[in-house]
């Protein structure tokens, strides 16, 4: 009997399931758990997802083969993320987390993105964040990147980590992603408020350079910086324009 399972064992090694056998299949499970989760309520899930037997093959790459298939529902991909680690004893790990959060901060949903934002950014350096964030060019998601990483610089300004926000800032630039004035007001508020005058007059010249066009609200946190350095005519001569032109303060 023991020979016998040998050579059971010794056959099964010589004659591996082939690799396209395991890519079908897989690829029939991605498609069959994506159609459940995009038709069906989430009350629902365990009933019809049982018979699939996720539990004993689910690990990050089924999940992001998943995440594909129904990325243009945002709130089902939360759900089902949330829904996974309950039910699955799903261990996200940081891509798994930052291709959720560039999902729902793309889409606007930076109520439920943040929180998941936030504990990211605890754990990990800019650099490697912004990695993750970032989609390829060639990636249809790469026109929502603006507003994520206007979400990382914001959240950063929030813990009051400007050294960290100028990090993402010029991590964008490289990319080549242009972030929002909004958000540049409030990096160049948070360096005003810690009287890092140097910094926030580069950061402010470099916005200007990358073709990020000051607004309204930019003007009295440059008069107060100008103020705060001292340099209290360039403040009388915004205020005598009434229209703030950015050419006097360069």
């Amino acid at each position: 009997m023991l020979r016998n399972q040998q050579c059971e064992d010794l056959t099964s090694r010589r004659n591996p399931v082939p690799n396209w056998r395991i890519r079908i299949k897989q690829t029939r499970l991605v498609s069959e758990v994506s159609t459940i989760l995009l038709q069906r309520h989430s009350k629902f899930w365990a009933p019809l997802l049982k018979p699939l037997k996720l539990s004993s093959e689910f690990n990050p790459s089924l999940f992001h083969q998943i995440l594909s298939k129904i990325r243009t529902h945002p709130k089902i991909c939360l759900n089902f993320f949330n829904w996974a680690k309950k039910n699955l004893d799903f261990k996200p790990d940081l891509k798994a987390k930052c291709e959720l959060t560039r999902i729902l901060l793309g889409s606007q949903l930076s109520e439920l993105g943040n929180p998941i934002l936030s504990s990211i950014l605890q754990d990990c350096p800019p650099s490697k964040i912004v990695s993750l964030l970032v989609p390829s060019r060639k990636n249809a998601d790469f026109h929502n990147t603006s507003p994520v990483l206007n979400s990382v610089i914001e959240c950063y300004c929030g813990k009051q980590k400007y050294l960290k926000s100028l990090e993402v800032y010029q991590i964008a630039k490289l990319y080549g992603v242009v972030l929002s004035v909004d958000t540049c007001n409030i990096l160049l508020n948070l360096l005003g408020d810690k009287n890092e005058l140097r910094l926030a007059w580069c950061f402010y010249a470099s916005t200007i350079r990358n073709g990020i066009s000051a607004n309204q609200s930019t003007w009295p946190l440059i008069a107060r910086i100008l103020y705060k350095d001292g340099k209290f005519g360039r403040v009388s001569r915004i205020l005598d324009m009434g229209i703030y032109n950015p050419e006097i303060l360069i």
